[in-house]
């Protein structure tokens, strides 16, 4: 799926929402054959021109009815995109506002060029999210809130087949500990009809690690399962697609202490062993000699035929 095309969203049963997360998200433009083709992207604040300035306006901007107490200016589309966000209007309205009418074709531009090559896209960073059940998502198309349902604005694709193939390099929730193993890691998922909604669900359990000289590292693990929710022919776009992982926290915690033992309790286990080895050794012996001692006795009475 190429770069121009994918957002990352973030939200929770809270009702927090982060839409088009680009703060600490790295993006990587990559050739077919997996191999980079443009220089590393941070997610920046605002639209940027040809030239890679941030298009702003001077002054204070309208915000079209979106102003609140905290935001009264919107100097660029992507304010402006934010303040609908917040006020929960379609994001879709913004293209004819003049900051942001040529948005829509420098997007198709992109795309098509990308997806013309079959390009891919390389994310890394980390996001922030509360300790609640929620989902943060890889998706095309730019996300937006009507009411209660959350959709992505796939309409300068045009029916494009996105592929959902991916690998995971690594996910975590929070630091690791020495020797954590998080399952995700190095997975890969290279699919035969890869158009559709591919969905992990994670249970994150917290676990607090004590190492042996008592530092603590405060982390979660998790376990997961997984699901693809294929497109149906002629249908490309029927369901979102993209990678979605839902998380849930369990209520229980896992206190993992690293203890060493002592020199005493190592002789003391040494010792134990060898007492069980000359045990065993004793009975086997005390076996073979009295079944010698009977055998020797009846050849010499005579029975042994």
């Amino acid at each position: 799926m190429p770069c121009s095309a994918l957002n990352i969203d973030v939200m929770d049963m809270s009702g927090e929402q982060h839409l088009d997360v680009n703060h600490d998200i790295f993006k990587q433009r990559m050739s077919q054959e997996g191999t980079p083709v443009a220089d590393l992207e941070k997610g920046q604040v605002g639209e940027k021109s040809e030239k890679g300035a941030v298009v702003m306006v001077d002054g204070c901007g309208s915000c079209y009815g979106a102003e609140t107490e905290s935001r009264k200016c919107c100097n660029s589309c992507r304010e402006l995109e934010d303040a609908y966000r917040d006020k929960r209007w379609n994001v879709r309205e913004v293209s004819g506002v003049p900051m942001c009418a040529n948005n829509m074709n420098k997007l198709q531009g992109e795309f098509s060029r990308q997806y013309s090559k079959k390009e891919g896209c390389n994310i890394h960073g980390h996001v922030e999210t509360s300790k609640v059940a929620g989902n943060f998502h890889f998706a095309p198309g730019k996300a937006y809130q009507q009411g209660t349902m959350h959709f992505h604005d796939l309409a300068p694709f045009k029916g494009a087949k996105f592929d959902v193939s991916h690998t995971v390099h690594k996910l975590a929730f929070g630091a690791e500990y020495p020797g954590q193993v998080n399952p995700l890691d190095g997975a890969v998922h290279q699919l035969a009809h890869p158009n559709g909604m591919y969905q992990y669900y994670l249970k994150v359990v917290p676990t607090i690690y004590t190492s042996t000289k008592g530092q603590q590292v405060r982390t979660n693990q998790f376990s997961v399962t997984e699901h693809f929710k294929e497109n149906p022919a002629g249908q490309p776009q029927a369901v979102v697609p993209g990678v979605f992982f839902f998380y849930d926290f369990s209520p229980l915690l896992v206190d993992m202490v690293e203890e060493r033992t002592s020199f005493l309790h190592f002789i003391t286990n040494l010792l134990a062993i060898l007492g069980g080895v000359f045990t065993v050794a004793g009975m086997v012996d005390g076996v073979v000699y009295h079944g010698q001692k009977a055998l020797q006795k009846k050849m010499e009475l005579g029975k042994l035929s």
